[in-house]
């Protein structure tokens, strides 16, 4: 911005354009660069610290055997001063003493430096004019832009806001659905719960009925065992006392057969005289005798036969009683056997009964025979002994047969005692069946309510899985939300880039027209420096803008390209009514930027073109 170029500069300072420093400084020119020097921004400036450092170099150089004292950029200015002085003072005595030159020489030379001063004031107004109408222009741009972003933030923050108050809504909505359906459940839950512990308690109830059933059917059949017990104990006295009648009747009827033969020997020795009277008769009668005797002894042999038939069966019956008292503990199990063994008993009895009634029949038949043929008058004492004897017979015939009816009753006691027993065994059989029945009813019923438990359970399941979907939804809207804020945030940094770039390319444009209105003793260097250097730094500048100024276009293309896919994404997931606007609106952000970006290159020319 001074009244001198940096080329000028370097040519006063006697630097040649081919010389590293004179190319560091052209291409150290820039804001940038200045900045990274410390704030040179004058060429003289950027010159004298080169010098300075390449100074600091050789007395840091372990090379350099010249003596070297501290040098920096004044001490180096003081020195060039220093030989511009005598220079000048050198010139001045050569022109003063040369005896051509004259007044009107001095005279032009001054004017044509006072011409050449004017021109460069004229100059750097100009440029100062430039400087001022761009800097103008910079912030009116510069203000249409920031209103530009201001309503494009204020509509993205009211699109924002208003998808986050739906968003809300949507949540506090679907919180309200979800609270709502979890009432539901717990309250279908508690019904169930309820439900099925009622059904637990019934069963409960049931089964304690049963068992208290079971426990009265098991001590009513433990007292039928008693009962039992104690029958067959009665039956077994009841034969015990049968028993000892048997014995008292056939001691008896020994005792008077002793007696009577006692008696009859007696009567025979009392009357032996007149059993010789009347042997005659007797040997008559011998023959009937014989024949008497003959069928008494086949009566008494008969008899004892009887007795010991009766014996026998008498131990038959209590054999089977003891076997059916054994049999009475495994009574379900052997029902047949006892049946069987019944029935044997019953042929036994049978038989036995066939043997007394035959054996009884004999003494009546012969008592009848001898009372319907035989006159009392006309018997003997000894035939009046033997029917006596006869009739002792006969009642101790009647007397077995009581006994035999006794037994015979004994025995249908026996029988019905039997008969009551298998009642209660048909009994117990129907309870046990019904019990069973009942157990299979309780176990059919317990299975129907695991499946309604199951199938409460699935309903419970259900229920969790779509309160999880409503939950993942919610965090999706939430996540969709932080996006978007994301990418709000991220224009936001974006939109600081291309400021930036668009006032790089502002800097830069007004430094390409800056040879054009210059002279054309300043574009003539130019030519030269671009053909001595092969790319100018003009062009290295200009190259590393346009490089930066592409960068962030290429980002936003990218950003643009990422925010289709989200948005994509999150019209796939339930979005597509909230993120297509978004979209949309970030879209027309983009294109206007980038245009603003496009449109701002050419004002600077604009601008320098106005004066």
């Amino acid at each position: 911005g001074g009244l001198l170029t940096a080329g000028d500069a370097l040519k006063a300072l006697g630097v040649s354009e081919g010389s590293a420093l004179w190319q560091d400084a052209m291409a150290l020119g820039d804001g940038a660069a200045a900045d990274e020097m410390g704030g040179l921004d004058t060429p003289l400036g950027i010159a004298l610290e080169r010098v300075g450092t390449w100074a600091r170099e050789a007395l840091c150089s372990s090379a350099t055997q010249t003596e070297t004292t501290a040098w920096n950029a004044r001490d180096a200015l003081t020195a060039q001063l220093e030989h511009l002085e005598a220079r000048f003072a050198s010139t001045s005595a050569r022109l003063l003493s040369e005896d051509g030159q004259g007044i009107e020489q001095r005279m032009a030379t001054f004017q044509r430096e006072v011409v050449e001063r004017a021109a460069r004031d004229l100059e750097a107004e100009k440029q100062r004019f430039v400087e001022t109408e761009l800097s103008r222009a910079r912030l009116e741009f510069q203000q249409l832009q920031r209103r530009e972003v201001d309503t494009l933030r204020r509509e993205l923050q009211a699109d924002y806001d208003r998808r986050l108050q739906e968003l809300h809504a949507r949540d506090a909505e679907r919180a309200l659905r979800a609270e709502a359906s979890a009432r539901n459940i717990e309250a279908s839950q508690h019904d169930a719960r309820q439900n099925l512990l009622f059904e637990i308690e019934r069963l409960r109830n049931r089964e304690v009925e049963g068992r208290r059933l079971l426990d009265q059917e098991t001590a009513q059949l433990r007292r039928a065992e008693l009962q039992n017990k104690d029958l067959a104990a009665q039956l077994s006295e009841r034969e015990a006392i049968v028993s000892r009648k048997e014995a008292e009747v056939s001691l008896r009827a020994a005792e008077a057969a002793k007696t009577a033969r006692a008696e009859a020997v007696r009567e025979y020795e009392q009357r032996a005289a007149a059993a010789a009277a009347e042997r005659a008769f007797l040997e008559e009668q011998r023959e009937v005798l014989g024949k008497e005797r003959g069928a008494v002894q086949a009566q008494m042999q008969s008899f004892s036969e009887s007795q010991r038939d009766l014996a026998d069966a008498t131990r038959t019956v209590l054999e089977l009683k003891k076997q059916l008292h054994e049999q009475g503990v495994e009574l379900s199990d052997k029902s047949r056997a006892v049946e069987e063994l019944s029935a044997e008993l019953q042929a036994k009895e049978d038989d036995a009964l066939a043997s007394v009634a035959a054996a009884a029949k004999v003494p009546l038949t012969f008592t009848s025979t001898v009372v319907s043929d035989v006159n009392p008058a006309s018997l003997s004492p000894l035939m009046v002994s033997k029917l006596s004897l006869v009739a002792l017979r006969a009642q101790s015939d009647r007397r077995c047969e009581e006994l035999t009816a006794e037994l015979a009753h004994v025995r249908r006691e026996l029988a019905r005692i039997r008969e009551e027993k298998d009642e209660e065994i048909k009994r117990a059989t129907r309870a046990q069946q019904d019990e069973w029945q009942r157990g299979e009813s309780m176990t059919q019923r317990c299975e129907h309510l695991e499946g309604e438990v199951f199938r409460a359970r699935e309903e419970v399941e259900r229920y969790a899985a779509e309160s999880d979907e409503l939950r993942l939804e919610a965090e999706s809207l939430k996540a969709e939300n932080a996006r978007l804020g994301a990418i709000i945030e991220h224009m936001k940094i974006r939109m600081v880039e291309p400021r930036a770039a668009r006032q790089r390319d502002k800097d830069s444009s007004y430094l390409d027209d800056l040879p054009r209105r210059r002279g054309g003793e300043n574009r003539e260097p130019r030519v030269n420096r671009e053909e001595t250097t092969g790319v100018s730094a003009y062009d290295r500048m200009k190259r590393k803008l346009r490089d930066e100024r592409a960068a962030p276009q290429l980002d936003l293309s990218e950003m643009t390209a990422e925010e289709d896919e989200e948005g994509a994404a999150a019209a796939g997931a339930g979005a597509e009514a909230s993120a297509n606007p978004t979209l949309a609106v970030l879209q027309q952000l983009l294109s206007g930027l980038q245009q603003a970006g496009l449109a701002a290159q050419p004002a600077p020319q604009a601008a320098a073109a106005q004066p």
